[in-house]
């Protein structure tokens, strides 16, 4: 059960399941460091739905924009966050918070993030992910 303030998933925009580079240790691969963006091994869909929305909702940014390239090194989703509110703030970029009940379909390059819980109780969240 949420409690109002709390999150319950890690906050700031980002994007769901961006392929990550594999890096070879040994015989093997390993999946880790930041999401490909210029040669991703796939492009994810999805589906999701909340139940009591209203609870702790989903946010979503959307419209067309460019953001800068990240240095090697930084943390994307720490520098494209901060773009992300700038754009919204200056209109290139809507905000708006997924439906309660609704199935709502997006891909890997659609900006979300979870939400402080605005009021007590139990929300139910799930997504079908393909590719």
């Amino acid at each position: 059960m949420l409690m109002p303030g709390w999150y319950p998933a890690i906050p700031g925009y980002h994007h769901d399941d961006v392929p990550r580079p594999d890096i070879p240790v040994g015989q093997h691969f390993i999946t880790a460091g930041q999401p490909d963006y210029d040669n991703p091994r796939y492009l994810s869909e999805h589906i999701l739905g909340l139940v009591n929305a209203d609870v702790c909702p989903t946010h979503f940014a959307t419209g067309t924009a460019e953001f800068r390239q990240i240095p090697d090194g930084e943390l994307i989703y720490r520098q494209w966050h901060k773009e992300v509110l700038e754009k919204i703030e200056k209109g290139e970029l809507e905000k708006w918070e997924a439906p309660d009940r609704t199935l709502l379909q997006f891909d890997w390059q659609t900006w979300h993030t979870g939400s402080r819980a605005i009021s007590n109780g139990w929300r139910w969240f799930g997504r079908v992910s393909r590719n």
